[in-house]
């Protein structure tokens, strides 16, 4: 007969739970979904640019409302067992509340596997990819800065002016001064030139000119030059928002990468601090997982029955989740300071579970009896 109950109840809570997930990773995809399609149409980037970037982010989302979604699956799951009165046949079946919680345990190790693979792997490497992919697609947006017939500046001290834009993305009949030299005491130049390119490199964004000339005048001589080149190159003034090199945080890193003293040679005091805290945070959030569903079984389970609803016990379980998330993010933020904050990720997330176990067994449940009698005694006599 449990080994029915068993196969049911993890086929109720897998399905729930990944129900419960899905939805609320495409309330969060459709939310952020909105900066990247921003991004995609001023960049003019392909519809399957799009899609990489919404691929790239899911797992992400998925690993951000897992926790949560084990909770409320778990509630729901309970919930509807406790009104169609299951629950009851099976304590008077001999069930214990331990022996019903069961269940709930494989599921929960089972996410808490998931949660892992997401978290020390898949999502930071898709992080870390489209981050990438973000400043790719923001370096196309640089030709949209030189608009045909009109004088555009770029940067502060540098104007261009473009007569048409091919087809190919070519800049056919450009003009461009820059005074980038002038506060050092240069001179201003201006290069005319038939045609050019503008290409992305590591070290920024260039436009490379062909069949043209270089014009400038001496400020201090009063001398003018000129050179005719067959292909010369400006570099574009940066705006300052995105480094050469992108710095990957810690969330954009692997297990290895978190671990690996190598990669942390060239990482201040402070970043290994945030790089350590990352780690424990995912390898102590599973925990904190099992930690939400072992919370919803136990408040329904240890509950008092009623046939009007739980509405009670599961505001319960719902308000003792977030409480226990909330302080699970306060000590977070401690373990980036200190080596004990990240001891007591661990001890956050494991009490619960701890505290479960007990109280579901059956020195627990005595426990709790005596402490029920004994408020009611209190109460009986306050009365």
């Amino acid at each position: 007969m449990f080994k029915v109950y068993d196969r049911y109840m993890l086929r109720q809570l897998t399905i729930a739970t990944a129900v419960v997930a899905g939805g609320l990773s495409m309330v969060i995809l459709l939310t952020q979904s909105l900066r990247l399609i921003e991004l995609v149409l001023k960049s003019n980037a392909s519809a399957h640019a799009f899609l990489t970037l919404i691929a790239l982010s899911f797992p992400r989302f998925v690993e951000a409302v897992l926790p949560a979604s084990v909770l409320i699956s778990t509630l729901f799951v309970f919930h509807r067992l406790a009104m169609d009165s299951e629950m009851i046949v099976l304590r008077a079946s001999g069930a214990s509340p331990l022996r019903l919680v069961r269940p709930v345990i494989t599921s929960g190790i089972i996410f808490a596997v998931t949660l892992l693979a997401l978290s020390l792997f898949i999502s930071p490497v898709g992080i870390s990819q489209m981050q990438t992919m973000r400043k790719e697609i923001r370096a196309q947006y640089a030709h949209l800065l030189f608009r045909e017939g009109v004088f555009n500046t770029v940067g502060e001290d540098l104007t261009a002016y473009v007569r048409q834009q091919a087809q190919d993305g070519r800049l056919v009949g450009l003009m461009v001064h820059d005074t980038r030299g002038v506060d050092k005491g240069g001179p201003a130049v201006t290069v005319v030139a038939q045609s050019g390119n503008i290409v992305s490199e590591k070290d920024g964004q260039k436009i490379i000119v062909y069949d043209g000339a270089r014009q400038e005048l001496d400020p201090k001589t009063g001398k003018f030059s000129r050179l005719d080149f067959k292909q010369y190159t400006l570099e574009i003034p940066s705006s300052g928002r995105e480094a050469d090199e992108r710095w990957r945080e810690a969330d954009e890193r692997t297990l290895g990468e978190l671990t690996n003293a190598e990669s942390l040679v060239d990482v201040d005091a402070t970043q290994r601090l945030q790089f350590r805290a990352e780690l424990h945070r995912r390898l102590s959030t599973p925990l904190l997982m099992i930690s939400f569903a072992m919370l919803a079984a136990s408040c329904l389970l240890l509950g008092p029955y009623s046939r009007s609803g739980n509405v009670p016990l599961v505001t319960a379980a719902a308000v003792s989740g977030l409480i226990l998330q909330g302080l699970y993010l306060f000590v977070f933020s401690f373990a980036k300071k200190t080596a004990l904050g990240c001891a007591l990720l661990y001890i956050v997330a494991a009490t619960p579970v701890l505290a479960s176990l007990f109280f579901l067994s059956t020195t627990g449940e005595q426990v709790l009896a005596r402490i029920s009698r004994t408020l009611n005694r209190y109460l009986h006599k306050g009365a």
